[in-house]
Order: structure tokens, then sequence, then C-alpha cells
């Protein structure tokens, strides 16, 4: 894949300043919520899901297995607090909860949220910042 082709050649100019720190320091503690890339659960985005992490748990796929199974219906993969069922729409919340430039990170936690206002995963991510 041609990554210019896609990105353009912005991201090779890209540095990083003292007013850009600033601006990501400011945001430390600020809660962001924005709707999933799949924001509606579907039975084919659960399998997509499953089959892309090589689950082949028919409970992610087959609708009369599921269907015997605790939840009564197709759910999604275990990664969550509260399971994920079909056309439950996600909500992602993250928040930067550190900066650490020494070591080149940060640490930002992640929640979903389903239309009912339940957890149905909770996360946390250390993401590289660029070297100077």
């Amino acid at each position: 894949m041609d990554t210019d082709a896609v990105l353009g050649d912005e991201w090779t100019m890209a540095r990083i300043t003292e007013e850009k720190l600033a601006a990501a320091r400011a945001k430390i503690g600020r809660v962001r919520r924005e709707p999933g890339w799949n924001s509606v659960v579907t039975p084919d985005t659960i399998r997509h899901f499953a089959l892309g992490l090589g689950d082949d748990n028919p409970l992610y796929w087959d609708e009369a297995y599921a269907a015997r199974s605790p939840c009564g219906r197709i759910t999604a993969i275990s990664t969550a607090t509260s399971p994920n069922v079909v056309y439950d729409v996600q909500w992602i919340t993250g928040e930067v909860t550190a900066v650490d430039l020494e070591a080149g990170n940060l640490t930002l936690h992640i929640t979903t949220t389903n239309q009912l206002g339940e957890t149905t995963s909770r996360s946390r991510a250390t993401v590289e910042l660029p070297r100077r």
C-alpha cells in the first residue's frame, strides 16, 4: 500500500514544538466521547471481529447455537465487562491521564458504553510519542 497516496506527505514534516506540547498537556484529564468506528453491533461486525482474532466459536456467528447459550442470542466476543449484543450502540470515551516526555509516551484510558449507559469495556493504552 502506498501510504503517501493515502496520507500525503504532511506527516513527514510534522515537528514537536513547545506550543504543541502545551496544547497536548492542556488535554490531560479532558474526557472526549466519540462513536466507535462501527458504532452499531451487528451480527456481521461480531463475526468479522471474532474471525479477525482467529476465534471461530459458533457463539459469534451461528444463531441456532447462540440461542441455546445463557445469553440466548449471538453476543460479541468476550473482551467486554458486560456482553455486547446485536444492535447495541457503542460509545467510546477516551481520557489522556498522563504524559511522560522522558519516556516519550502518554497513557490513555478508554471506556465503552452501550445505549443503556452500561459499561461494556474498559482498557488502558500507552501511546508512544514521536521523537523530536
